[in-house]
């Protein structure tokens, strides 16, 4: 559930990476099973329950957030998943420090229809219209690539937009 993007161990596996998984997967469990009692686990939850897989009760918490959000344990079960998500992000950034790849930057390009997609995704309004015009205007670096599209860096449109 954390953000860190690197992918692989970069350094010894922690012990505390064990007892955590262990404690956070029970916490989960009690939670879910809870709020499944409420709301019926449909498909592939129904018939093969959750186990102890933390990625399916999350997924299932995502899927049925709406219904869960009715219940009385809504609160406390929100609660937890952000302390796990703040406990995993905290341990996993002091584990393994940040350290760029060479001379590679983390810079995202979209071309403009993903960046309007992405954008609408998070309730703003961009066209590739605009995105078009920010670019003539300098406001937006842009990038061109085979044929005759252009991508648009992402920290930019971000940047730009009104808040």
């Amino acid at each position: 559930m954390g953000s860190n993007s690197r992918k692989g161990l970069t350094h010894p596996m922690p012990v505390w990476t064990l007892s955590d998984d262990v404690e956070f997967t029970t916490l989960l469990s009690e939670y879910v099973n809870d709020a499944a009692q409420f709301v019926k686990p449909k498909g592939e939850y129904y018939r093969e329950g959750f186990g102890r897989d933390g990625i399916k009760m999350c997924r299932w918490i995502a899927w049925n957030a709406g219904a869960i959000a009715k219940l009385d344990v809504a609160d406390v079960m929100l609660d937890e998943l952000k302390h796990q998500v703040r406990e995993l992000d905290t341990r996993l950034k002091r584990s393994r420090p940040f350290q760029t790849a060479g001379k590679e930057t983390n810079e995202n390009w979209l071309t403009g229809k993903a960046v309007q997609g992405m954008m609408q995704r998070q309730g703003v309004e961009v066209s590739p219209e605009l995105l078009r015009k920010w670019a003539k205007r300098g406001k937006v670096g842009v990038r061109k690539l085979r044929g005759n599209t252009n991508e648009c860096l992402v920290r930019d449109v971000i940047a730009n937009i009104p808040h």
